[in-house]
């Protein structure tokens, strides 16, 4: 789930750098958005709206405004324009994570950084050792969880 979600979170950056017209090179990783900017701020709301249709904004700040006690403070339309943003940093943060968890989970990226991850355990294992690179086989890639130690690696040693 962790990797899940920080892919989405990557892809998420790259369609925010994209929303604010920045070019980006490829494989080159979009740095983290800088929520108290006004562009920045009306570039999420675009994104919000593209992906959950008119109103989804709203939505999302009741439900903001529900879990925090308190109204949000969105970024003024006219004021952005001249590059005040909303000083709601929290608020812009949550929309942020929640379209980042709402994305649709990336299996096919899961799968291939699962596949690229067995390749560098088989090299930890074989580079500069007396193990045979054809006696390490990478299995078949299946979900796994994460802890706070890292993301768990199954293996099998056989005869």
């Amino acid at each position: 789930m962790a990797d899940g979600r920080a892919i989405n979170e990557r892809a998420l950056r790259v369609a925010l750098a994209r929303q604010l017209g920045v070019t980006l090179e490829p494989g080159e990783d979009p740095v983290q958005p800088a929520l108290r900017d006004a562009k920045t701020q009306r570039a999420l709301e675009a994104i919000a709206t593209e992906r959950g249709g008119e109103g989804a904004v709203a939505t999302f700040q009741a439900r903001f405004e529900q879990s925090a006690g308190r109204p949000a403070k969105r970024v003024n339309p006219a004021l952005a324009l001249v590059g005040q943003g909303s000083e709601d940093e929290a608020f812009y943060r949550a929309l942020f994570d929640d379209l980042a968890r709402r994305a649709p989970r990336p299996e096919a990226a899961l799968a291939q950084l699962a596949q690229q991850r067995g390749v560098e355990v088989r090299r930890g294992l074989t580079e500069g050792t007396a193990l045979d690179a054809t006696r390490v086989a990478i299995g078949k890639v299946e979900p796994s969880t994460a802890d706070k130690g890292g993301i768990a690696s199954r293996l099998e040693l056989g005869a």
